[in-house]
């Protein structure tokens, strides 16, 4: 792996909990660099989840559907997140349920997501790195419900720019009308 993508990962990493380099190089030697091209999917749903992945540069949506077979985004993943079901995280069962798909051309690092048992299983540092991982998801998962019930289209817009600035250059409008459940005219007046 590149110096430059060992630093990368080593600085988000680090940012939620301290990991030796030691450390860190036992998960960075299990990836695997890969190329996703806009519209690949990385997961579809009723598939196996095998793999989870870094995300070096790009943007990934995950989406569900509903009973009548329309697209509600679900998340969005960009650089120094890691694309894991949150399930799969925590109990590490293998169905999804959802499809993840790349929005624009991006670079990944993946591995097995039985990997993550050899490091749980080899320093404690990787059980805190979890944890920050599952809390962090937490927060945005509240933040989320807590918006829906008590902010207006507008207010839950702004916020959502806020919290992913830029972003609303690289989805398209309805993507992000379904994220925060407005009507994507709400997006194009802006």
């Amino acid at each position: 792996m590149k110096e430059k993508y060992f630093r990368q990962i080593s600085s988000s990493f680090n940012s939620l909990t301290e990991i030796s380099d030691d450390e860190l190089r036992k998960f960075t030697d299990k990836l695997r660099r890969k190329k996703m091209k806009k519209g690949e999917f990385f997961t579809k749903s009723g598939g196996e989840l095998k793999n989870m992945a870094y995300v070096i540069s790009g943007l990934f949506r995950c989406y569900g559907l509903d009973e009548r077979g329309n697209e509600f985004t679900k998340h969005f993943f960009c650089e120094d997140d890691l694309i894991i079901s949150h399930s799969a995280f925590c109990n590490l069962k293998l169905g999804v349920n959802n499809c993840i798909v790349a929005e624009e051309d991006s670079v990944i690092f993946v591995t097995k997501v039985a990997n993550l048992n050899e490091l749980f299983e080899s320093h404690p540092c990787w059980h805190m790195l979890a944890k920050k991982i599952l809390e962090r998801h937490k927060r945005i998962e509240e933040k989320r419900v807590s918006s829906f019930l008590l902010k207006s289209d507008v207010q839950r817009y702004n916020e959502f720019l806020q919290d992913f600035p830029g972003i609303e250059k690289r989805v398209k409008k309805e993507h992000i009308a379904s994220y925060l459940g407005i009507s994507p005219d709400l997006i194009g007046r802006r």
